[in-house]
C-alpha cells in the first residue's frame, strides 16, 4: 500500500505563477499505478511544480483517475490524444506544454522521494549541470534480499559526470557501464531547445534523447542520492524489444551517427554500439524466427552468427530463472520469518538514542553516506514486496530513509521524527512508543 497523499509544501504555488519544474509524465493504460505516481509528484517539498498528465490513448480509468487529481490540485494538468502514439510523442506534447525552468520525466508507475525534485535542483546548482540524475530503487518483482538499484556498484561515490563516450558504452558488454538511458534527469528546459525525442522509438527513446542532449553541449551529472523508486512488473514496454523495436533502435543510431563528423573523439563507441545493436536485430530476428518455427532459417541464421546461439541459451535460462522467481512468490510457504509484520526502527545513528519499543530490528542509518542509505532503500523495497512491512522512523532521518521505501505497509513516527518541517507525515503516523 503507497503512503497516502499527503499536502504539499508551502510557497510558490505552480498553479497560476511561477513553475520551477515541470514534472512529465506519460501514460497509456497505466491506471492501476497511476494514482499512486501522481500522489508521489504532488507531495514533494517544493511546492512550485506542474505536473503534466499525458494520456496517450488509454481504454481503462487512466483519464478519470488523473482528472479526479486535477480537480483537487490545479498543478495538475491532464492532457488527451486521440490515438496511442507512444511514449516519445507523449513526451514531446508534454515537453510543448511545459513552463517550469527545469523539466522532469517520470513513468506513470513510479514513485520519488518527496525531496526528490528539491535535492536535485541543489545539486544541480552545486555542480552547475544543466542534467541532474539519481540512481533508481527497484521494487515491485521478485528482487535478491539485499534488493537492487539500476547502477548497482556502478553508482558514484561523487557526483558523476557523464560524456557522450560513457552513453555510447552504456548496457555494451564488457564495458561496465550501466544503462544510463533507463535514469530519469532533471533537465534544464533552456537546454533542450528544440531538441525533441524520436517519435519512431517506442523503447531506447530516452537513450536517443539524452545522447543528443550531450551532442547539443548539455552537461550531464548523475548524483549519489537514489530517489526515484523504479516499479518491474510484467506489462512494462521497456522489457519487450522485438524486431520492430530493435530495428527502429538501429535506425535512430544510424542518423545520429550520419550527423558527425567521423573523426569525432568517441568515433569507436559509437561503431561498437552499431555493432552492438546490430547484434540486437539479429538476435530479436533469429527469436521471430524460432517463434513462427521456421526451423531452416532458423539454423541459417546461427550459421551466419554462431554467437547468437551462446546468446540464445543465455537468453533462455534468464527467462527461466524469472520465471521460477515468479513462481516461488507466489508461493504461499514465506521462506522469510513468519511474523505477519515486520517491523523495523530506523535510527539517525549515534546522535539518536534507541527509545524503548519492541521491534525485530534496528537499523542504524549513515544519512551522510547517500550509497548507505541507498542500500537500505534496497534492501528494504524487496522485503515489502515479500511481506507487510511496517517501518517505525525514530528520527527525521528515519522519516527520511522510510520515504525511500517503496510501498511499506505503514509508517510510524516517534516524536523525533516530526522535526522536519519539508518531509510530508504519512496518515498512519503514531506519534507515540510503538510498543
Amino acid at each position: 500500500m503507497s503512503p497516502p497523499l499527503a499536502a504539499p509544501a508551502t510557497g510558490n504555488d505552480g498553479a497560476g505563477g511561477y513553475v520551477r519544474v515541470s514534472v512529465i509524465m506519460a501514460n497509456y493504460r497505466g491506471a492501476a499505478y497511476l494514482g499512486a505516481a501522481i500522489a508521489s509528484v504532488l507531495r514533494q517539498s517544493m511546492a512550485a511544480l506542474e505536473l503534466i498528465v499525458v494520456d496517450d490513448g488509454s481504454a481503462d480509468d487512466s483519464v478519470a483517475l488523473a482528472q479526479s487529481f486535477a480537480d483537487r490540485d490545479a498543478r495538475v494538468r491532464v492532457v488527451e490524444t486521440e490515438r496511442n502514439g507512444g511514449p516519445a510523442a507523449a513526451r514531446n506534447l508534454g515537453l510543448a506544454l511545459a513552463r517550469g525552468t527545469w523539466v522532469a520525466v517520470m513513468d506513470s508507475d513510479d514513485l520519488m522521494h518527496p525531496a526528490r525534485l528539491e535535492r536535485m535542483l541543489r545539486a544541480a546548482a552545486r555542480t552547475g549541470a544543466d542534467m541532474v540524475a539519481d540512481d533508481m530503487i527497484f521494487f515491485g518483482a521478485s528482487l535478491p534480499p539485499a534488493g537492487r538499484s539500476l547502477l548497482g556498484a556502478a553508482a558514484p561515490q561523487e557526483p558523476m559526470t557523464v560524456s557522450p563516450a560513457m552513453m555510447l558504452q552504456a548496457g555494451m558488454p564488457g564495458r561496465g557501464v550501466p544503462p544510463l538511458g533507463y535514469l530519469k534527469p532533471l533537465i534544464r528546459h533552456a537546454a533542450i531547445g528544440d531538441i525533441r525525442y524520436d517519435t519512431a522509438l517506442r523503447i531506447g527513446e530516452d537513450h536517443d534523447f539524452y545522447m543528443r542532449l550531450l551532442l547539443a553541449g548539455v552537461r550531464f551529472v548523475v548524483i549519489p542520492e537514489a530517489l526515484y523508486q523504479y516499479r518491474r512488473h510484467g506489462s512494462s514496454i521497456s522489457h519487450r524489444l522485438g524486431v520492430a523495436a530493435a530495428s527502429a533502435m538501429l535506425a535512430a543510431h544510424g542518423r545520429l551517427v550520419q550527423g558527425l563528423a567521423p573523426d569525432v573523439p568517441f568515433a569507436g563507441d559509437l561503431a561498437g554500439r552499431t555493432r552492438m545493436l546490430q547484434r540486437t536485430l539479429a538476435y530479436e530476428t533469429l527469436v521471430a524466427t524460432i517463434k513462427a518455427r521456421r526451423w531452416p532459417q532458423a539454423a541459417g541464421q546461427i550459421v551466419r552468427r554462431p554467437g547468437l546461439l551462446s546468446d540464445l541459451v543465455q537468453s533462455t535460462a534468464a527467462h527461466l530463472r524469472r520465471k521460477r522467481g515468479r513462481r516461488a512468490a507466489a508461493q504461499p510457504g514465506d521462506p522469510l520469518p513468519q511474523a505477519q509484520m515486520r517491523r523495523l526502527l530506523l535510527l539517525l545513528g549515534p546522535q539518536t538514542a534507541r527509545p524503548d519499543v519492541v521491534v525485530d530490528e534496528v537499523i542504524v542509518l549513515a544519512p551522510d553516506d547517500p550509497r548507505a542509505m541507498a542500500g537500505v532503500a534496497m534492501r528494504l523495497s524487496a522485503l515489502a514486496g515479500r511481506r507487510a512491512l511496517h517501518l517505525v522512523a525514530g528520527d527525521a532521518a528515519g522519516l527520511d530513509a522510510a520515504w525511500s521505501v517503496a510501498c511499506p505497509a505503514r509508517i510510524s513516527l516517534l516524536p523525533l521524527a516530526m522535526t522536519d518541517p519539508k518531509l510530508p507525515l504519512p496518515d498512519s503516523q503514531t506519534t507515540e512508543a510503538v510498543a
